[in-house]
This record gives C-alpha cells, sequence and structure tokens, in this order.
C-alpha cells in the first residue's frame, strides 16, 4: 500500500486505515459483487417462514468473529425467550478430538459449558451457498458479533435476503448498517446491549420486518452487479490514464 498509486475499498475504516499508511493515495471505492445465488434465489426471508428465536451466525472460527460475545449474552435472552438456539455455521472451533481443538476452540467450549447453553448452540459445518441461503432465510435474524470487520460479506447476504441483521459496531459496518433503520448496531464488547437487541427483535415482528424491508432494498441497490461493474471500469480507466 506505502508503494501503491491506486487502492479500491468500501468503507470510510478501509480509506481511513489506508491513507494513514499512504497519505498520497487515491481512494477508488465499489462494493462487491456478491454471488449469483445470493441475486437469483427466488428465497427470502418471510417472518411467516421463520424458525422463531433462531440466531444464525456464518461462522466462528477464530477469536475475531466474536463468538464469545454472542454466548456471554445467550444467558440473558434465554430468560426471556428459553426456545432460543444460535446455528453456527463454518469450520466449528470445536473439535471433538482434543488433539485438534484450536485454544480459542478450548475456550468456547469452556464458556459454553460454564453458561449451561450447550442446548442452545449447534455447530452445522462449513455449507455450500445454497445451503447458506436456507439458513439466513429460516434464521429469525442473523447476528454478526465480530471484534473487527470491515464490510463483512456474511452481513451483505444476510441483507440481500432481507433476514434482520444484528452487528457489532466495528470497523465499516456502519458504512452500511444505519441503526433501527435497515440493522441494529451495538459495542462490540457490552454483550448486554447484543442481548437487548437481540430480545427487540424477538419480540416485535413488525420492526423486523420493517428492518427486513429496508436492509433488502437497500443491499440489492448497493450490490446491483451492473452498477458494480460499470464502476470497477471507470476505476480502471481512472487508473489507465493516470
Amino acid at each position: 500500500i506505502s508503494k501503491a498509486k491506486y487502492v479500491s475499498g468500501r468503507s470510510e475504516w478501509d480509506e481511513y486505515c489506508t491513507r494513514q499508511i499512504n497519505k498520497e493515495i487515491n481512494y477508488l471505492k465499489c462494493h462487491r459483487i456478491l454471488k449469483r445465488c445470493f441475486y437469483s434465489s427466488e428465497k427470502r426471508w418471510d417472518i411467516e417462514g421463520i424458525d422463531r428465536y433462531s440466531i444464525f451466525v456464518s461462522q466462528g472460527t477464530y477469536a475475531v468473529k466474536g463468538l464469545h460475545y454472542l454466548i456471554s449474552a445467550l444467558p440473558i435472552v434465554l430468560q426471556l425467550f428459553p426456545k432460543t438456539r444460535v446455528i453456527v455455521s463454518g469450520v466449528a472451533p470445536i473439535k471433538e478430538e482434543t488433539n485438534k481443538q484450536t485454544p480459542y476452540g478450548a475456550f468456547i467450549k469452556q464458556m459454553i459449558e460454564s453458561f449451561g447453553v450447550e442446548k442452545a448452540i449447534e455447530f452445522v459445518g462449513v455449507k455450500d451457498e445454497e445451503t447458506m441461503i436456507e439458513h439466513y432465510v429460516k434464521a429469525h435474524i442473523s447476528v454478526s458479533p465480530s471484534n473487527i470487520e470491515n464490510l463483512s460479506n456474511s452481513i451483505c447476504e444476510a441483507m440481500v435476503l432481507g433476514t434482520p441483521v444484528i452487528a457489532s459496531d466495528v470497523g465499516g459496518v456502519k458504512t452500511i448498517i444505519t441503526h433501527n433503520r435497515n440493522g441494529l448496531l451495538y459495542q462490540h464488547d457490552a454483550p448486554y446491549m447484543l442481548a437487548g437487541n437481540i430480545c427487540k427483535l424477538f419480540s416485535d415482528d413488525n420492526f423486523a420486518i420493517k428492518l427486513s424491508d429496508t436492509a433488502k432494498s437497500d443491499a440489492l441497490e448497493r450490490h446491483n452487479p451492473i452498477i458494480l461493474g460499470e464502476t470497477m471500469y471507470k476505476n480502471y480507466m481512472r487508473v489507465l490514464k493516470g
């Protein structure tokens, strides 16, 4: 980055970080085109077709993704909504074979046991795109509890499908989520605030539907492949002319 003349990014966070490395950089903005199935799938989040009180997390493999904060929030949520279930996809941090369990996996296992939430969490493993869509649209909500992010692909995917999103206010997330408009934001290291947001969506269908509709509209506009293709073309032309 310090030797580059141009960089392409997606958020205030990556722009500011880049400019601190190279104050002369030419920053070119362009959001990502998502995988084709997220546009073409007929499946979309619908309050009538969800698994009530289910929370989908796209991955919790390592500490940066913040699964431990969601686990810390679970006992609070379970007091009001005892049927709450968390579904975590991706490489599971917890392995049955002790020699393959990561230190973070051991920490997560200890947390789950100490909070007594074993029955509330399910690790479903790595899934293909179609199965991921199934998880998104069946979930009551999707949560991104990360410690750090730029613009999480999983947040963008959930928003395109209309799944109500709760995300930690880190990195570039607030570039695409406006609190109480198209999603909910919370202080990343405050599990009680995460719990409060989860309970808010679990208890108010009308609000969840409102967030879903706005998020879907915003995301489809933001990730329009035709517009993004034109933007990327213009960016390359600017680089060539420069």
